[in-house]
């Protein structure tokens, strides 16, 4: 996802913003910003920010996001906004994503393609949807929390807020963006999430447990001339702020894979109707989270144990690897442990060890989701993905398999 920022001249004293998500129709929406003085005072400024068309074409992640990134900016770097003022200059953004973010199946098959992984690196990046935003299908990796990210800190680094170099940010810049984010991307749910998507798209591959709901729900409702008190939540020395995000990584030699249905759930309803299970149901319900809890936490510390095995012992982990590609997950403590083709408490041995527990593993979160499922009446895993996923499982060298989301 990237968010490119130029400016053309306006023609008057307030300015305008341009947002064009180029791969869509129908998808350019035009805000006014002007500066306001509250009680006329010249040292406290406020930004006055409205979009020039009518409510039912509105984008509210757009709207959210300059909304909030803008009154910071003007605190951080009033003149770059009054310069821009002064010039009579307007903005113009034109947003680009990715296109994994989207179903490609009918590009590929307009083109003649197969439905391969191979067949979509011959795509053009970015391409045109020939459809519009609301219509497109998407394949579930967070593309509004990206779009939300990427022009917060578009904006953040053309007002000269954040400072980009070598394509990097400081860990403070990067916090700053997450919490504008964030705040952004709940304003425009209407509700505190999880933060997961938002906090993926600017950190990466992490752990990640969420902030305390209580330090945005006051600042979703903040006026334009409140927003001090706005930065004050945002800040990236705001101790409230309180989310943890520790990195990790696939362990060497195993990949992620996703297979796109060209088709999605309503995840909003689904979630609704398991947390109002959760509420009916809060003691059977937290039995069922912790369990589900802990064996996602033995899923962390097998892949740091398969990294640390790895450093230990490259060719042995790598060896490993290359029997248990071979094997369909179920066959590896029979065909590679049991019959001795591995040296006892040998790297080797430890990984595929290791290997076999993420594959039973994967099998209790599963079951643990299924029941979940049943429990609240929703479809978490439904039986034609049960049969999907058993299939993959089938295939030699899988480990894990799950519905995404689960």
């Amino acid at each position: 996802m990237k968010a490119d920022i130029n400016s053309i001249k306006g023609d008057d004293n307030s300015f305008k913003i341009s947002v064009n998500s180029v791969q869509f129709n129908e998808a350019e929406w035009v805000y006014t910003s002007r500066v306001i003085k509250p009680n006329n005072s010249t040292q406290n400024l406020a930004l006055d920010f409205e979009f020039d068309g009518e409510d039912e074409n509105k984008n509210k992640f757009v709207q959210a996001t300059l909304k909030n990134t803008l009154r910071i900016a003007l605190i951080k770097n009033q003149q770059a906004i009054q310069k821009l003022i002064d010039e009579n200059q307007n903005l113009r953004v034109n947003i680009g994503t990715d296109n994994d973010f989207y179903t490609q199946r009918s590009k590929l098959e307009e083109l003649g393609l197969e439905i391969t992984t191979e067949s979509l690196k011959k795509l053009p990046k970015m391409g045109h949807t020939n459809t519009t935003l609301e219509k497109v299908n998407k394949t579930g990796l967070g593309s509004s929390a990206a779009m939300v990210t990427s022009l917060v800190g578009a904006v953040l680094a053309y007002f000269g807020v954040i400072g980009v170099k070598n394509r990097e940010l400081s860990e403070e810049d990067k916090q700053l963006v997450h919490n504008i984010s964030q705040l952004s991307h709940c304003s425009a749910q209407g509700k505190i999430g999880s933060g997961f998507d938002v906090s993926a798209a600017v950190y990466g591959t992490h752990i990640y447990r969420r902030f305390s709901p209580s330090v945005i729900e006051q600042a979703m409702e903040l006026s334009a001339e409140q927003a001090e008190k706005l930065l004050e939540v945002v800040d990236p020395k705001n101790k409230k702020f309180n989310s943890v995000v520790q990195k990790i990584n696939l362990p060497p030699g195993t990949m992620l894979r996703l297979a796109d249905i060209q088709a999605g759930s309503n995840t909003p309803s689904m979630v609704s109707k398991v947390l109002k299970w959760r509420k009916d149901h809060e003691k059977e319900a937290q039995q069922l989270w912790n369990s589900i809890d802990e064996y996602n936490q033995s899923v962390v510390e097998v892949w740091h144990e398969l990294n640390k095995l790895c450093l230990q012992d490259r060719d042995g982990y790598y060896s490993a690897l290359s029997k248990c590609s071979l094997l369909a997950a179920r066959c590896w403590n029979k065909d590679i442990c049991a019959n001795g083709s591995a040296t006892d408490d040998s790297v080797e041995m430890n990984t595929v060890v290791a290997l076999g527990k993420l594959y039973a593993t994967s099998l209790a979160i599963r079951r643990l989701m299924r029941e979940m499922g049943e429990r609240c009446g929703v479809p978490i895993e439904p039986q034609s993905q049960t049969q999907l996923l058993d299939r993959c499982l089938d295939s030699p060298g899988v480990c894990m398999a799950g519905v995404p989301g689960g």
